[in-house]
């Protein structure tokens, strides 16, 4: 084997181009909240992305590769 040539499982992931993920949820059809907010969860993050309102939600975002993501959808309190 070549060692100068070798690679890491590293340097592969690293070439690796971003994927974008974009969602469209609704009350209808899955069961959301009139108005809320969109959260991104990360291993031991929380950020917010935004809110709905209307009972519709679009998510976009862009993931890198081998990442797992959680999106939650917390209702607004009134």
């Amino acid at each position: 084997r070549d060692l100068v040539r070798s690679r890491g499982l590293g340097d592969v992931y690293k070439r690796q181009a971003e994927h974008e993920v974009h969602l469209a949820l609704s009350r209808e059809e899955h069961g959301l909240p009139v108005r809320g907010h969109i959260y991104r969860r990360r291993a031991g993050s929380r950020k917010e992305m935004g809110r709905f309102g209307n009972g519709r939600a679009a998510i976009a975002d862009m993931l890198a590769p081998a990442d797992a993501v959680l999106y939650e959808l917390v209702p607004l309190v009134e």
